[in-house]
């Protein structure tokens, strides 16, 4: 399945994969002894992936890519480029061997140039439902096109004089935040093609980059200068500013939420930034983090992961490079582009990575956790205990001991044979249970019941948070993202049928 899987193969050891690193509920590992299914998916999880290049696609431009973006049911990227085009080209991210397949800039049917712009197209971005395609130009100008027919629905002109170098489209998608080399900012209403607010910052350099936070009418941007503000766009009003955050300049930025919103910055002095934006009691600070150190050259284009894991960046170095949020550190690097990388991204799954260049290419990347490809060594079973064949369900007690003994957990078998576990109670069994009858206190502690996963993707824009390992409803909760911030709770069933198959949109 998709989504979750129980991989099994005669006489080799199973184990879970997911397209998605998870995050898990607490669960203390004091003794490396003792280990349970929450350790097992614990350490999978965790393992770091690496990225892999899956294929190229040339010919799509005949300059510059300057921009990349998936869409976000992931059918689909955008590249924007010098040749004064924008680009739309399908894509089937459903696997690594279906995504190489369906790119090819020889299929004109799977290929649609969108051309209007009079000069270089800086940036693309897609709305959050979907449907349109943002584009800005060298020209000054914005243009809005319908992604199922190409046409240009909206050309808006005159709110910048100079070009344009970011675009952002709001939560809602009924907005359009747009900065320019020449110090300006515009918010632009899509249903009116009118801008409702342009102002200049008054800072030394040109803008760079901006995107919205997840406080309403909150930007954040990024200037040539080095400078990182945070404006208020209704009052069109600084809040906070932190100067020569990057020497020479920043590049790019993005925003992201975990326990608190945060914004990563790239710049020309080949750092990564990672700040904490604090707004308390009408008081916004931007608090410096981290940095992250390793790329030779300047940081040119930066993307977090959908489960907000991992960060990606891609710099003049002709490096692409993923960066552990949690550690600062590199997990891994790909250097396939023969020129600067201008643009990266992640797929909605986020088991794919797109990235663009000077060298005129679009690169495509899977991490190959995603595909079971890794194995941690801290789970190689010991070659003196096998895994029990067949479906876990049809596991008696005996199968049951001997999972456990590949586990590590042999002094546990007692207990669950005592209690007569078989290989259907054992996937009904919950933390209560495993705490106090199999005195399981030490491994499960921090863990709540029915809420091991976090990150599981649901459909579009939706992230489950929590279920169990048997049958039942559960207490779900599910954070929309087409929402900024806004968690929904529910109460969802959840079909043994996970354990074994997997989870479905439905």
């Amino acid at each position: 399945a998709e989504n979750y899987e129980l991989l099994t193969a005669k006489g080799e050891r199973r184990y879970l994969r997911l397209p998605l690193r998870a995050q898990f509920a607490r669960i203390s590992a004091n003794s490396r002894a003792s280990r349970s299914i929450f350790h097992l998916v614990h350490e999978i999880m965790s393992a770091d992936p690496v990225l892999s290049l899956v294929c190229k696609v040339q010919g799509l431009h005949t300059s510059d890519i300057n921009s990349c973006c998936f869409a976000p049911d992931g059918k689909q990227f955008a590249t924007a480029s010098s040749d004064r085009s924008a680009v739309l080209m399908r894509c089937d991210t459903s696997g690594a061997a279906q995504l190489a397949s369906s790119v090819s800039a020889s299929d004109a049917s799977a290929v649609r140039q969108l051309v209007g712009h009079k000069y270089h197209v800086n940036t693309c971005r897609f709305s959050p439902c979907g449907t349109l395609l943002a584009t800005g130009s060298t020209d000054c100008g914005i243009r809005v096109w319908d992604v199922t027919t190409g046409e240009c629905i909206a050309s808006v002109s005159g709110n910048h004089r100079g070009a344009v170098r970011c675009l952002s489209f709001s939560a809602d998608g009924t907005h359009i935040l747009s900065s320019a080399s020449d110090d300006s900012l515009s918010v632009l209403n899509i249903a009116s093609s009118a801008a409702v607010k342009t102002w200049k910052t008054s800072t030394e350099g040109a803008l760079k980059c901006c995107d919205w936070t997840s406080h309403g009418w909150q930007v954040v941007l990024g200037s040539s200068s080095g400078h990182i503000m945070v404006w208020d766009a209704f009052d069109r009003r600084l809040v906070s500013q932190v100067a020569n955050a990057h020497d020479l300049g920043v590049c790019c930025l993005v925003p992201y939420v975990t326990d608190a919103e945060y914004i990563a910055s790239g710049g020309m002095d080949n750092r990564i930034r990672i700040w904490k934006l604090n707004n308390q009691s009408g008081s916004v600070q931007l608090q410096p983090i981290k940095v992250i150190t390793g790329h030779a050259a300047a940081v040119y284009s930066l993307a977090v992961s959908p489960d907000k894991s991992f960060l990606l960046s891609g710099s003049s170095d002709r490096t692409l490079r993923l960066w552990s949020l949690e550690t600062g550190k590199e997990v891994s690097q790909g250097s396939s582009h023969l020129g600067f990388v201008s643009g990266c991204g992640f797929s909605p799954c986020g088991r794919f990575v797109i990235t663009t260049g000077g060298d005129r290419i679009v690169c495509l990347w899977k991490l190959a956790q995603c595909d079971g490809s890794l194995a941690p060594s801290a789970l190689q079973a010991d070659d003196a205990t096998k895994m029990p064949e067949g479906s876990a369900e049809s596991w008696g007690v005996d199968e049951v001991c001997q999972w456990l003994a590949s586990l590590k957990l042999g002094q546990h078998a007692a207990a669950f044979r005592t209690s007569k576990v078989d290989g259907s109670a054992l996937r009904s069994l919950h933390v209560q249970q495993l705490c106090k009858s199999f005195n399981m206190g030490k491994i499960c502690s921090g863990a709540t019941v029915g809420c091991f996963l976090t990150g599981f993707r649901l459909g579009s824009g939706c992230f489950l948070t929590g279920f169990r390992l048997g049958s039942g409803w559960v207490q779900a909760r599910f954070r929309d993202l087409s929402v900024r911030n806004q968690v929904l709770k529910a109460q969802v069933f959840v079909s043994t049928a996970v354990f074994c198959t997997g989870m479905t949109e439905s």
